[in-house]
């Protein structure tokens, strides 16, 4: 079994009380000194026995520590046993040395460095009484070297202090906590936070009371800590997010990481995510928005990210199409629509920024759009379209977030096949009309409200002598 502080304390505890029977059992037993010797000399404690300010009794075990020799500690005198004492603490020692050997009240048990042979400082943990030695007062003590502990100590404190020096610059709230849940350390950025200072929340319990003031709430939350840290390694991190209220009233959505120590304490960050919640509802309630005008719109359009993927593909589209958004939005097909292999729509190549490459792909069959600065316009015909084709006026325009980063592209679609015949119906009209009146086999004009000419066959110019260029426009 390991040698705990705690074994040692206890037979600090008793280590006068065994010398003191140790003295009386060598003068009833002189015939066994060996026994004596030995017990002394392999005690767990360095033992001293100061009388008139000199050592009187000492064992091998302080010697260990001191480097000093036992003759040499027995020989020393009191200047230099008291140079044998720390700088610092060599008053201390000394006056509850003398007020021990006066009958004060005095503290048995208290640390203090001391300096080896070699000048190295050492910590000693030491147990004094008052004693009677060979028929005279005396101080008996039984110390222990700490050293380990103290620097362990000091550099466990000093790892503290950096962390603290550290976590009072982070932009977020940081609280360092003890195994028994007493909060150690709040940075400032938590104070800013929340409003409470380590007098108000000087552990768990106080922070839950007031940061979750809901009792049924508060008990979701305890049981979520709980559970979360219940068999977690060190090292683990476990982030949650809670509503808290704080000290104002206010209520803020904290991102909260906790992390379990290898010494049992943990460390809490907290982040408020309050505005970064608020923008995320608006942005899901503006895309909705954006869901809902584009997907209810009788205008056939869709919208691609700057990765060229499909975002939205209406209903309007999808009837003109035949193609479901389901097979399509997420994914870079928009093109099988329209086109037998793939190449860009318009979007994409607006997307890409390549508003000069337009002509390579639409021709003469596009336009700069008067509707915005980023938009062009095309009008073109699709087999693929409907039984026998469609005629489709179609426009894009980049979208832009609010810092003017491009985003994306919308292009939206018009049949305009309807029209389209209309149109090939009037010319193939004007064209019947023109044979028409060619071949009157008289000489005929045709004059408008302001009586100038505006059409003149061949039998007109046979008539008069002039040519139709000459006839046309006149009065």
């Amino acid at each position: 079994m390991p040698l705990t502080k705690e074994h040692l304390i206890a037979e600090l505890d008793s280590a006068h009380r065994r010398i003191a029977e140790l003295e009386k059992s060598k003068k009833k037993h002189l015939a066994t000194p060996e026994a004596y010797h030995a017990l002394v000399d392999h005690s767990l404690q360095g033992l001293l026995i100061v009388q008139d300010g000199r050592i009187v009794f000492t064992n091998r075990r302080f010697s260990e520590m001191s480097g000093y020799t036992v003759e040499e500690l027995l020989n020393a005198p009191p200047e230099k046993l008291k140079a044998g004492i720390h700088p610092e603490d060599r008053e201390l020692v000394w006056r509850r040395t003398r007020e021990r050997l006066d009958g004060k009240p005095v503290p048995d048990r208290y640390e203090y460095r001391a300096l080896r042979k070699d000048g190295k400082v050492f910590w000693l943990e030491t147990f004094s009484a008052l004693i009677e030695y060979r028929g005279k007062p005396a101080v008996q003590s039984a110390s222990i070297d700490i050293t380990a502990n103290k620097l362990s100590q000091e550099a466990l404190h000093t790892e503290r202090q950096k962390i603290i020096t550290t976590i009072g610059l982070v932009p977020y709230g940081v609280v360092l906590i003890d195994r028994d849940g007493t909060y150690r350390h709040v940075n400032p950025k938590f104070i800013e936070l929340f409003g409470y200072d380590m007098n108000e929340i000087p552990n768990g319990k106080e922070w839950f009371r007031k940061a979750f003031p809901d009792p049924e709430y508060r008990n979701e939350v305890i049981a979520t800590w709980v559970n979360d840290f219940r068999n977690a390694p060190p090292g683990e991190n476990k982030p949650r997010t809670f509503n808290v209220t704080c000290k104002n009233g206010k209520e803020r959505i904290v991102n909260f990481i906790a992390v379990l120590l290898e010494t049992g304490e943990y460390i809490l960050t907290c982040s408020d995510i309050t505005e970064v919640k608020q923008v995320e509802a608006a942005l899901r309630e503006s895309e909705q928005k954006l869901h809902s005008i584009i997907q209810g719109s009788p205008t056939p359009a869709f919208v691609i990210g700057k990765n060229h993927r499909v975002m939205y593909w209406n209903k309007a589209l999808e009837d003109i199409t035949g193609i479901r958004a389901d097979d399509v939005v997420g994914t870079t097909g928009q093109w099988k629509a329209f086109y037998d292999t793939e190449r860009p729509c318009l979007a994409d190549i607006l997307v890409d920024e390549g508003a000069r490459d337009i002509s390579q792909w639409y021709r003469e069959k596009h336009k700069k759009s008067t509707l915005s600065e980023d938009a062009h316009e095309a009008t073109d015909f699709f087999p693929k379209l409907g039984k026998k084709g469609k005629w489709l006026h179609f426009t894009a325009s980049v979208i832009r977030d609010s810092r003017g980063d491009l985003v994306g592209a919308i292009e939206t679609l018009e049949d305009i096949t309807s029209y389209k015949r209309i149109e090939q119906e009037i010319q193939e009209s004007e064209k019947r009309y023109r044979t028409i009146f060619e071949n009157t086999g008289t000489a005929t004009v045709v004059y408008g409200e302001d009586l100038i000419i505006r059409m003149a066959n061949t039998e007109s110019e046979k008539l008069s002598g002039y040519s139709k260029k000459e006839i046309e426009g006149e009065k």
